[in-house]
């Protein structure tokens, strides 16, 4: 997937960046990925990318491109895929309220394999940041439905106040769908995960009182006396939640089945209550994090590893990859703002001279994980990198 251009800034370097890398007339199966940042007229550069380029065009506001790193400079990014053997099929959800679930996302995933024509090998999933996606109650069906395929994507992010996020979609803009993109053919994808964050404190509260992802009780006391025992008062966390989510290992019950998550604490109701990520069942163990430069460092390392790994193991095949994707925490940015872009650095010293890279700073991270068993199994994550190569 060639990369057309990184910033930019008007109609006329657009235009350029088209003509120069010959990209008016792509061939068949071509789509464009275009990320832009929440305070650029990206509706106005959305219509001229879709009135030069035949082509669909998806993506969404991003605080900056993880290959890149340069918050001060990013303003949008292009990115043209184009693979003659491999096949996609793009599909568009109805709105989303409180009375979205299964139902809509068996219509949407039906959609999306009706324009695609072919078996899945992998999708691609865009969100909107909307309360209800807090919880599981989307992804889990989508997870469901696609069941050994993998699904790559995760949240648009905006700056901390969510006010000026969007879907991008054939030339319009969307707050309250989802974008489900399905590839097939000649597609072999494989991931790299990281995924770490420091935890200060030994000790390990338990839930005793949860509905879905909203949190009322830990060892039986509110949010607010818990905090006032960890030496955090409950305004100083809101005054912390409004800048960055803070990182929270999430221990299942005991016999559960279910493996240990990470997930984001974001924000408190009006009566006190903790908001997560996902949801968080009664009886869990909490393990409140700090996402650290380090934990950034060593958790890109991590998911570099897997990814070059997979990818020198299917190129013995013979299979060529000329794309790699990425989506990482908006809590990872914040954190490389003040360390000098650590990860971008990283990112960009691994990816082979003859693959593209494109990614975007997500809310909510979506990329398969190993189980123990070496099997993988579509997840949400939270302060992770994903990586996707195909």
């Amino acid at each position: 997937m060639p990369i057309l251009h990184s910033g930019l800034a008007d109609e006329h370097t657009l235009d350029a960046c088209i003509d120069s890398g010959g990209f008016a007339t792509p061939g068949d199966g071509a789509f464009a990925i275009f990320t832009a940042s929440p305070d650029t007229p990206f509706d106005g550069m959305l219509s001229r990318i879709q009135g030069r380029l035949p082509i669909r065009v998806i993506g969404g506001t991003s605080l900056g491109n993880p290959f890149e790193g340069n918050a001060d400079e990013f303003i949008s990014l292009l990115g043209i895929f184009e693979q003659p053997r491999c096949k996609v099929g793009i599909a568009l959800s109805g709105r989303l309220d409180d009375y979205t679930g299964a139902d809509a996302m068996r219509r949407l995933y039906q959609r999306c394999l009706d324009d695609l024509g072919c078996r899945p090998k992998l999708f691609l999933a865009i969100l909107p940041i909307v309360p209800e996606l807090y919880t599981d109650h989307l992804l889990d069906p989508l997870f469901a439905l696609a069941g050994e395929t993998p699904v790559f994507g995760g949240m648009v992010s905006d700056e901390s106040a969510a006010e000026n996020f969007a879907l991008f979609l054939d030339g319009k803009t969307y707050r309250d769908r989802i974008v489900l993109v399905g590839f097939g053919g000649d597609v072999e994808p494989v991931f790299g995960l990281g995924c770490q964050v420091t935890t200060p404190h030994s000790f390990a509260p338990i839930v005793t009182c949860a509905r879905r992802n909203i949190v009322s009780l830990i060892d039986g006391v509110s949010i607010a006396e818990y905090m006032t025992k960890i030496d955090l008062d409950s305004e100083r966390l809101r005054e912390i939640l409004t800048e960055m989510p803070m990182p929270v290992r999430v221990h299942p019950p005991a016999g559960s089945g279910e493996s240990q998550k990470l997930v984001s604490l974001v924000g408190l109701t009006d009566g006190g209550d903790a908001v997560f990520t996902a949801d968080v069942p009664n009886g869990s163990h909490l393990h409140l994090g700090v996402l650290s430069r380090d934990d950034v460092r060593e958790s890109t390392e991590m998911a570099l590893r897997e990814l070059l790994d997979a990818m020198r193991e299917k190129e013995q095949n013979g299979y060529h990859f000329s794309t790699i994707l990425a989506v990482s925490c908006v809590a990872r940015y914040y954190v490389m703002v003040a360390s000098d872009w650590i990860e971008a650095k990283q990112l960009r010293a691994a990816v082979p001279p003859d693959v593209s890279a494109l990614g975007s700073y997500v809310f909510g991270e979506i990329c398969p994980r190993r189980t123990a068993a070496g099997a993988l199994v579509n997840a949400k994550h939270s302060q992770s990198l994903g990586l996707c190569a195909f």
